[in-house]
């Protein structure tokens, strides 16, 4: 039996599997290594401030990661197309050290900017490490699909496998820093490492266009799919 044709044999797929899963388990350890230094930011950045409230301002901070990773998801999926897979990881990489160095550098930041609360500097600096981690699902997910369309379930598994793989990796390395007694920003910039990694091969690979692309599927006519979930199924023939 013929094989069919590999439509994406131009590109490679191994690299390119491998800077998602690289990708994946930088925000794994990212959000392991968050949770292990919370009660060192703050009892270093907010109970300074406000030691009645400073629990509250370091979950705020914390939690604002997600909003930016929900809100990037949503506003960077259907542009994906538009402004390309490559282009996407390599700025997600780059939040990833604008947002880190943001919280590493809060404090001095705040002395130089009077005006501008500690708070408010490390809240903005979580955002945008919450941006880089949405960027990197509305990138990883459908460049797996597209690189593998006959094996799709066992590529996103083996792919998002590395979430908790990162977390594990974040919290074995937290332990281990603490152990050493290095300080919340030696283990914060811990991140950098595989940020690095997966920006520097993001920038040197070639992408693929997305299915929908390929299949010649416009962006309008997606989004009239989305508005009309029930259309392709025998839900409404039950009305």
């Amino acid at each position: 039996m013929n094989q069919p044709p590999d439509l994406h044999a131009a590109y490679n797929k191994k690299r390119l599997f491998l800077l998602s899963v690289i990708a994946l388990t930088t925000t794994g350890i990212g959000f392991s290594i968050r949770g292990n230094i919370a009660s060192e930011l703050q009892a270093a950045l907010f109970d300074p401030i406000d030691k009645l409230h400073s629990a509250e301002m370091v979950a705020t901070a914390l939690g604002v990661v997600f909003l930016g990773y929900a809100f990037t998801i949503a506003i960077g999926s259907p542009l994906l197309d538009y402004i390309g897979m490559g282009r996407l990881l390599r700025v997600s990489a780059l939040c990833f050290f604008i947002g880190t160095t943001i919280v590493l550098c809060s404090t001095t930041l705040a002395n130089a900017q009077s005006t501008v609360s500690l708070f408010r500097i490390v809240w903005f600096g979580m955002l945008i490490i919450g941006i880089g981690q949405g960027l990197v699902e509305t990138v990883i997910n459908p460049l797996a699909a597209t690189l593998y369309p006959d094996d799709k379930t066992h590529r996103l598994n083996v792919l998002h496998a590395w979430w908790p793989g990162g977390i594990i990796i974040g919290g074995l390395l937290g332990l281990a820093l603490g152990q050493l007694k290095f300080n919340w920003q030696v283990q914060m910039a811990m991140v950098l490492l595989p940020a690095a990694v997966f920006g520097i091969l993001a920038a040197g690979s070639k992408f693929p266009p997305t299915e929908r692309v390929a299949a010649g599927v416009s962006a309008g006519e997606m989004i009239k799919e989305v508005l009309k979930p029930f259309s392709s199924c025998g839900f409404c023939a039950c009305f």
